[in-house]
């Protein structure tokens, strides 16, 4: 070739020659500077040489990539190249600037999912303008493929990108971002399809390896496993609580090989806490699969390394290589199955619809019913106020000749003291007290009440 020989690439100590050994084995180089000059430098001849027609070149990434991550300073590189991303950007020049400056419909849900992308991890903040991106990206991508527009779980997906492309190369990252959302488009579609099947994969997975975990998960009535598997396939490994080394180096393995690495990394991380899952309750499920402490420090490098030799069941492990056959939009053999699944929600959107009609109109009931009880509170109240001014009109006044009406008729009205007439104004302030608390009474008991008032 113009650059170099692949065939003189497999007489390197680091690429023994296929069916040979099941690992490339290291360079027998003790001096680390020389190992990882030499690592580079074969990196650098792969990306500029790179064909995806071409089998030997394929198989030495895959080599490469198992045996380490993919130099920091080339990843960037690498994976525009080598995930195909390079040949979309030069076939449709000018076209990411147009997607990113049209509205989106979807602009709503954007805004609500980008200050919470990063949340506050450094390693995300050290360039200004990074939301922006971020935006760019996403609105543009729910142009490009409004099928599917924007579901939750892709704005990790983009940030991570544009944390590996410096925010320098935008129009790379959103490309890139392109493929990796068609290999998993079915996770994030409608009805999730490529996610369910997962999930049903991983399930007979785990009962065919961990029967233990299985049976212990099977008793708590829930779903562990979506569970589990939520936030690490739909962010692919980027949640923000994972170390960057660590998500960098399961995508250099995605996108040289296929997403049955993501499904081997889930297994290894539950079979090597197998012991400690099984006493985990509902809670502490839910923290171990948001922060993986078993990724944290060294362990998360131990973990990536030790899944990429694991052998699973290769009946079920295959059905999770390729997850674009899940894509009932764009898959025809699919047709029937998408057709039925949207009969089924539209079936449960008008079920919905009927209960939120059902329950606005208990409701609105609710409402008119204690309205006519405040109405009747307040009227009785009104009465009641009435009645006491009556009375106070009524009652007899003392004036000059009270002396002489009373020695007349025999009767004489009784006097109070200053101490004593301050006890009858606080005990009528009682009474009128509790007349007004019987406004809580029900109807019989108020016009019960009110009857004995009167008499």
């Amino acid at each position: 070739r113009s650059i170099f020989n692949v065939e003189s690439m497999y007489s390197l100590h680091c690429y023994p020659m296929w069916g040979t050994t099941k690992f490339p084995q290291q360079p027998p180089s003790a001096n680390p500077e020389h190992k990882n000059s030499e690592f580079t430098m074969i990196w650098h001849k792969l990306i500029a040489d790179w064909d995806p027609r071409d089998d030997k070149l394929i198989k030495c990434a895959q080599s490469m990539t198992r045996y380490a991550a993919i130099p920091s300073s080339l990843r960037a590189e690498a994976w525009f190249v080598i995930s195909g991303a390079a040949e979309l950007l030069k076939n449709n020049a000018g076209l990411y600037e147009t997607l990113y400056s049209s509205p989106s419909p979807h602009s709503d849900l954007i805004e609500k999912d980008l200050p919470r992308t990063w949340g506050a991890h450094p390693a995300f903040h050290p360039r200004k303008g990074s939301i922006h991106c971020l935006r760019r990206i996403l609105t543009a991508y729910s142009n490009f493929d409004p099928t599917l527009g924007y579901c939750q779980g892709m704005n990790y997906i983009a940030g991570f990108l544009l944390h590996v492309f410096k925010g320098s190369n935008e129009e790379q990252a959103f490309w890139t971002f392109i493929v990796i959302l068609r290999q998993v488009r079915s996770v994030f579609i409608d009805g999730l399809p490529g996610f369910h099947k997962l999930v049903h994969v991983f399930r007979k997975l785990c009962r065919h390896h961990l029967p233990k975990l299985h049976q212990h998960w099977k008793t708590l009535q829930i779903d562990v496993y979506k569970l589990i598997l939520t936030p690490w396939f739909h962010s692919l490994f980027s949640y923000p609580c994972l170390d960057c080394a660590h998500t960098a180096r399961i995508w250099d393995l995605f996108l040289v090989h296929d997403f049955s690495v993501c499904v081997k990394l889930a297994f290894t991380i539950l079979a090597s806490n197998e012991a400690q899952l099984s006493k985990m309750d509902f809670v502490q499920l839910i923290d171990f699969c948001k922060y993986l402490p078993c990724m944290k420090s060294g362990g998360g490098a131990q973990l990536i390394q030790k899944s990429i030799g694991v052998k699973l069941n290769e009946k079920y492990l295959n059905y999770t290589r390729d997850l674009t056959r899940f894509d009932w939009q764009t898959n025809k053999r699919l047709k029937k199955e998408y057709q039925r699944h949207q009969r089924k929600r539209l079936q449960k959107q008008r079920e919905k619809e009927k209960l939120q009609q059902k329950y606005y109109k208990q409701k609105t009931m609710v409402v008119d019913a204690d309205a006519d009880v405040d109405a009747y509170s307040e009227q009785n109240d009104h009465d009641k106020s009435s009645n006491d001014v009556d009375d106070e009109t009524r009652s007899p006044k003392s004036n000059g000749n009270d002396d002489d009406d009373d020695d007349d008729d025999g009767l004489a009205l009784p006097t109070f003291s200053a101490h004593e007439e301050s006890e009858s104004v606080m005990s009528s302030v009682s009474m009128s007290e509790s007349s007004i608390g019987l406004g809580a009474l029900s109807m019989p008991s108020m016009h019960h009440a009110e009857h004995n008032l009167h008499s």
